[in-house]
C-alpha cells in the first residue's frame, strides 16, 4: 500500500478550510428581541449636538437626507419642500445654494435626491429626467450643465463609471446603470411588488479609512448589494436565528395596496420591510418588522440587540420612538431633530444635553445628532 504523502494532506485541508467561509463574515445578523426595557442613552457614546441657525423661512420643517463635503452639511427634504439645504459645518449657519426649483435647464422641477462625491453635489430631479452637478470650490457654489436621463430615477448614488439608480414608475426593472451622459448602460431586478415601494434612502456610503464602497439596500430583499464598481454584486446577507434570511418566494401579486397586504403576509415569520438601514464600518441600525411588530436593530461588531420600541425610551433626541436616523459621519450615526416636535414633559429632558444645547442656542429650531452605538458583548 502507498503512504500518502502529509504535504498533499495538508493541502486539501487547507483548500476545505479556505472554501467553508465563516458565516459571519457574509452575513448581517439580526439580533434577538431584548424583552427588557432599556434607554437609548445607555446604548450609545460620544453623542454630540449640532445647531443649525437661519431665517425660519430658510429652514427646513423635515429632513430625509445628510451627507458631508468640506466644510458643509448638506441636507435634503424630498417630501415637504423638496429642497436642499447647506449649513457650515462650524458655525452651524444655514449658506444659500445656486439652486432654483423652476422648468429651466439649470432648474429642478423637483429635488428627489443628492449625492455627493469628491467636491461635488450631484442633485437628482426625478420629474425633470436629470442631474445638476454642483461643484463647491474655493468656498463657492459653481453650477455645472445639467445631465438629461434616458429614464427617470426615483433615488440614485454617483460611481466611478457614471451612476446607478432606482426607476420611476412604468419600468421593467428596478435599478440601471447609466454612464456619465445619462444613457442606460446595465438593467437588472425585474420589476415586480417586491420593488413597488422603496426606502427613503436606498443607497449607502459606507467609509473604511480611505476605503469607500457604496451599497444598496432594498424593503423587502435580503441582500445587500456593492454597486460602486458598475455591477451589482452582493456584499451582505441578513440573517435571523442562526439562517439567512430567505428571498420572497411569491411576487405575483397585484400592484394594489391588497396586493401589497398579502404580499407583505408571506413574510410575517421573518424580519422584512426594512426601512431604514445606516452602517458604518462597524455598526450598523436597521428598521424591520417581525410578525407585525416594528423592531429596531442595534449592531456594533459581534454585539447586537433589537427592541421593539416600547421597550426603548428615546432619550436623546426626545421626539419619537427612535432618532430621525438621516445618515452617517464617518463614523457616526447622523439624526435631524425639529424643535417643535421635541417632547419636552418627558422626565429626563430637563437636566438633558440636549435641553443644555437648546438653551444655549435659543436662535436654533433644528439641530443634528451625532452617535455611535455602545453595546455590550455580552
Amino acid at each position: 500500500m502507498k503512504k500518502v504523502n502529509s504535504s498533499l494532506i495538508f493541502l486539501v485541508i487547507l483548500v476545505f478550510a479556505c472554501k467553508s467561509k465563516n458565516p459571519r463574515v457574509d452575513h448581517l445578523i439580526i439580533p434577538e428581541e431584548s424583552t427588557n426595557s432599556a434607554t437609548l442613552s445607555s446604548l450609545v457614546q460620544e453623542v454630540s449636538y449640532i445647531p443649525l441657525t437661519g431665517d425660519p423661512s430658510q429652514l427646513p420643517n423635515e429632513i430625509d437626507k445628510a451627507m458631508f463635503i468640506d466644510q458643509l452639511i448638506i441636507l435634503g427634504d424630498f417630501n415637504f419642500s423638496q429642497s436642499l439645504y447647506a449649513f457650515d459645518k462650524q458655525s452651524g449657519e444655514f449658506v444659500p445654494m445656486p439652486l432654483r426649483k423652476g422648468e429651466g435647464p439649470n432648474e429642478a422641477r423637483e429635488i428627489s435626491d443628492f449625492w455627493i462625491d469628491k467636491n461635488f453635489i450631484y442633485v437628482l430631479d426625478g420629474i425633470g429626467r436629470k442631474i445638476l452637478p454642483i461643484k463647491f470650490e474655493n468656498g463657492g457654489f459653481i453650477l455645472q450643465d445639467p445631465i438629461g436621463l434616458e429614464l427617470p430615477l426615483r433615488k440614485f448614488a454617483k460611481i466611478d463609471s457614471g451612476f446607478v439608480g432606482i426607476t420611476g414608475g412604468g419600468q421593467d426593472f428596478t435599478l440601471v446603470f447609466v454612464n456619465p451622459n445619462g444613457k442606460v448602460t446595465t438593467k437588472h431586478l425585474p420589476f415586480s411588488i417586491e420593488y413597488l415601494m422603496n426606502p427613503m434612502n436606498p443607497f449607502h456610503q459606507e467609509k473604511d479609512g480611505e476605503k469607500s464602497t457604496t451599497l444598496l439596500h432594498t424593503q423587502f430583499s435580503p441582500i445587500i448589494y456593492k454597486v460602486d464598481q458598475g455591477e451589482l454584486v452582493e456584499f451582505k446577507r441578513f440573517s435571523y436565528g442562526g439562517e439567512p434570511l430567505a428571498f420572497p418566494a411569491k411576487t405575483d401579486f397585484p400592484l394594489d395596496q391588497e396586493g401589497f397586504n398579502q404580499f407583505r403576509s408571506t413574510l410575517q415569520s421573518q424580519p422584512s420591510f426594512f426601512t431604514l438601514f445606516e452602517k458604518t464600518a462597524n455598526q450598523f441600525l436597521l428598521f424591520h418588522i417581525l410578525n407585525e411588530v416594528p423592531k429596531m436593530a442595534l449592531v456594533d461588531g459581534d454585539s447586537g440587540v433589537s427592541f421593539s420600541f416600547q421597550n426603548i425610551k428615546n432619550d436623546i433626541s426626545f421626539d419619537q420612538p427612535f432618532p430621525k436616523v438621516i445618515g452617517i459621519n464617518e463614523d457616526k450615526f447622523v439624526a435631524f431633530i425639529s424643535k417643535e416636535q421635541i417632547n419636552p414633559t418627558s422626565a429626563e429632558f430637563e437636566n438633558s444635553s440636549l435641553k443644555t444645547i437648546i438653551d444655549s442656542n435659543p436662535n436654533s429650531l433644528i439641530f443634528l445628532v451625532q452617535f455611535k452605538l455602545r453595546l455590550n458583548s455580552e
